[in-house]
């Protein structure tokens, strides 16, 4: 399944109504995935995938939690070592410089994303399998390659 998001409809901060709806029809594993670095000049675009199990107190558990554009770079490392231990699965994916300027900025993002959500599968920092992510969503354009994966 997947969903395009308009960032008009993204709340100002977390509140899992997007994890909640897809873990109330049984969609266990929902994938997170978010880019940084499109609007740099130089250096690589870089995305971030997180699946969380399906816990509808995760945002007690991770207070102050926001998009990391909002936040100072201390409360994002903070955030960051809070996400790591509560994510089922996370990791990072990068598009270089040189595969920016070969396909552009935005097939770029779209394979540091692909990047990002294909190393969770079956890691978490190296550990336990999750599984495919049933569900992802991410803000402001379509991610082509994970028909059947979403």
């Amino acid at each position: 399944m997947t969903r395009r998001f308009d960032p008009a409809e993204i709340p100002p901060a977390p509140d899992l109504c997007f994890e909640s709806a897809l873990w109330a029809k049984d969609i266990a594993i929902v994938a997170g995935v978010d880019e940084a670095g499109r609007g740099c000049w130089a250096g690589p675009v870089t995305a971030g995938a997180v699946i969380f199990p399906p816990r509808f107190d995760l945002l007690e558990l991770l207070p102050g939690i926001r998009d990391s554009k909002q936040m100072p770079p201390a409360d994002r490392e903070i955030c960051a070592q809070a996400i790591q231990q509560y994510a089922a699965a996370w990791a990072v994916g990068f598009a270089s410089n040189t595969e920016i300027d070969r396909v552009g900025i935005l097939p770029a993002t779209r394979l540091a994303m692909a990047r990002a959500i294909a190393w969770p599968i079956g890691r978490r920092g190296g550990s336990s399998s999750t599984g495919d992510p049933s569900g992802s969503g991410h803000d402001g354009f379509r991610s082509p390659g994970f028909a059947g994966r979403r």
